[in-house]
């Protein structure tokens, strides 16, 4: 399995807080057209940065930055509910050693690096070729579809 870069100190052993999502959530979900029309929307500049930027590894020791994270992820989807955000993000990985990409969990609090030979969880494994592929920043797992990002923000959205 890839190695944990992100973990809650053994001390607090609490899991990363989501209750600004509650807040920014809206209490009807979006239905299935609008869910799929939102996804489609173009990425924030900021938020594409964000997610390239995971291998600086700062977010372990920095909490500061680790809560940008999660603002980030939060911000670019706040009208998605919680069960309707990406189950992960899968990115190229540039820590080298036979590293080749990185995953981040729905919440941003465990980001996993994975070598060549590694297998990810089943639903982020599918995401694999299109994060190596030098079109893509970034590719968002949903459990239905997957969203693959441009640097520029643009998306195109691979239905399963």
């Amino acid at each position: 399995m890839g190695r944990q870069i992100i973990i809650n100190s053994p001390a607090s052993q609490k899991p990363v807080a989501l209750k600004t999502v509650a807040s920014i959530a809206p209490l009807v979900s979006l239905s299935k057209p609008e869910l799929e029309r939102r996804l489609r929307l173009k990425r924030s500049k900021a938020f594409v940065e964000a997610m390239t930027k995971l291998d600086a590894g700062c977010h372990l020791k920095d909490p500061n930055a680790l809560n940008a994270l999660i603002a980030a992820i939060q911000e670019e989807l706040p009208e998605i509910t919680i069960d309707k955000l990406p189950v992960g993000i899968v990115a190229r990985c540039y820590l080298g050693d036979g590293h080749d990409v990185h995953t981040l969990d729905r919440t941003g609090g465990v980001l996993t690096h994975f070598k060549t030979w590694q297998s990810l969880p089943p639903l982020l494994e599918r995401a694999r070729s299109l994060a190596l592929h030098a079109e893509y920043a970034l590719v968002e797992v949903y459990v239905d579809s997957l969203c693959a990002i441009r640097a520029t923000g643009e998306v195109s959205v691979i239905t399963l």
